[in-house]
């Protein structure tokens, strides 16, 4: 992105060569040129239009019929001590009874996602949350995976994956041009399915993993890169940071010291940081240290994972790093810890194809595959990429009569299948994978 000399009168120049293109602007700056700037990079970066029908409208409805949320993956109960109220014990036969009443009772919520999973989707752009159906989303993927476990129960195994495999595409749907918060809820709808579609791939038959890989396959290339979201999340921030400049203009430049930050999506007003950052660079400082930033993540979400350093500071010249507003820092500090949430659950969906496509191969050949590259062409199009690798396939080897599948992790290293693992953590925790984490994500250990 290029910006023009500070507080110079003469044209913007606003480029994007992160995306490979380079999108133009020429407007003079004369008075409140930080509100040029920052609508000039808006108008350029257009949220995509919203399709028609569109799968967000559907999903308002649904969550608007939908009750008080009465479902619960069963693997995944409350910890003790979280300050919520016990909750009765209760034996998988009632556990089972009552799903079965509950998704029996809402063959028309169920159907009703069905009908939205082929649309596109797409949400409005608010930075205030309001009316969304975002705290229905898990509800809906628990009812879909209820009803995947009532047809294990009843010998229906290749149902119950499609069930799961709904969940998944569910997931993949609402996270795509999403901005920070949405894409996080896609992937927690995500491994909802997730984990219950690697705990049945096993027990399938090899047709039906053959149709689950093919089917997984056309969900996987419907999601979209990592950069879509940072777009998402750069448009989201020029909204909220337009909107809270504007107040502070509105009021001189004053804001009640009594009242709490809660950050910078809070809506309660320019925040303290914000009101310090216009004092230390002006607004406009303020507009092209986010814009700055921003592009500087888009062209790193644009490539591997590992050679990223997600850095909020800028580095200036004779590459000393600059100071950057405090407004910007706290907007973008939860961006790589997004990111690898986002890899890890592009990493469980390969694992899962993998799997259900040695489970077919296996079944087929009477032995298990060597490598990746005996499953293609015949059960995958291609061998899935290592989400978190800078190139090169998921590590698959052969060990006995079973083998090992991983992927190298978030530090990028190869340590030939030694899981990821918090001697500190507990249950879940144990084996879950953060930004910082050390060793390999492999199948069957670590979590999704």
């Amino acid at each position: 992105m290029i910006l023009p000399d500070g507080g110079a009168a003469g044209p913007v120049v606003i480029a994007l060569p992160a995306l490979g293109a380079s999108l133009l602007l020429v407007t003079p700056l004369c008075v409140a040129g930080w509100k040029r700037l920052a609508q000039g990079y808006l108008d350029h970066m257009a949220a995509p239009p919203l399709p028609d029908p569109n799968a967000y409208d559907e999903y308002v409805e649904l969550s608007r019929r939908l009750g008080p949320p009465a479902l619960e993956p069963p693997e995944q109960p409350l910890p003790e001590g979280d300050g919520f109220p016990e909750r009765p014990a209760v034996t998988e036969a009632e556990r089972l009874a009552r799903d079965r009443r509950q998704v029996e009772a809402s063959s028309k919520i169920l159907a009703g996602i069905r009908r939205a999973l082929p649309m596109g989707y797409q949400e409005p752009l608010t930075w205030v949350p309001g009316g969304s159906p975002h705290y229905q989303y898990r509800q809906m993927a628990c009812l879909l995976s209820a009803e995947g476990r009532l047809k294990e129960q009843d010998g229906d195994l290749a149902g119950a994956l499609a069930s799961y495999l709904d969940v998944i595409e569910m997931g993949v749907q609402i996270g795509r041009n999403a901005v920070y918060a949405g894409l996080l809820v896609g992937l927690a709808v995500e491994a909802i399915g997730l984990r219950r579609a690697l705990m049945v791939a096993e027990r399938l038959c090899a047709e039906d993993a053959r149709v689950g890989a093919r089917r997984l396959e056309q969900i996987a290339a419907r999601r979209s890169g990592f950069v879509d979201p940072v777009m998402a999340e750069c448009r989201l921030g020029l909204v909220c940071l337009l909107d809270q400049l504007q107040q502070l203009t509105s009021s001189g430049g004053h804001r009640p010291s009594w009242r709490p930050s809660r950050g910078p999506l809070s809506g309660d007003g320019p925040t303290p940081e914000l009101g310090r950052d216009v004092r230390r660079h002006g607004k406009e400082g303020v507009v092209r240290g986010f814009v700055s930033m921003m592009d500087r993540h888009v062209s790193e979400a644009a490539g591997p994972y590992v050679l990223a350093t997600w850095d909020v500071r800028a580095r200036g010249r004779a590459g000393r790093r600059q100071q950057v507003p405090e407004w910007v820092a706290l907007w973008s500090s939860t961006g790589r810890s997004v990111w690898t949430q986002y890899l890890k659950s592009r990493t469980g969906m390969a694992v899962l194809l993998v799997r259900l496509a040695l489970q077919a191969y296996h079944l087929e050949h009477g032995r298990h595959a060597e490598c990746l590259g005996d499953l293609v062409p015949e059960y995958l199009s291609e061998a899935p990429d290592d989400p978190f690798a800078a190139s090169g396939p998921l590590i698959c080897r052969r060990e006995g009569e079973g083998f090992t599948l991983y992927s190298v992790g978030p530090d990028g290293v190869d340590d030939g299948g030694r899981p990821i693992e918090d001697p500190k953590g507990e249950g879940r925790l144990r084996h879950a994978v953060f930004p910082g984490s050390r060793g390999d994500i492999v199948s069957g250990v670590n979590t999704w």
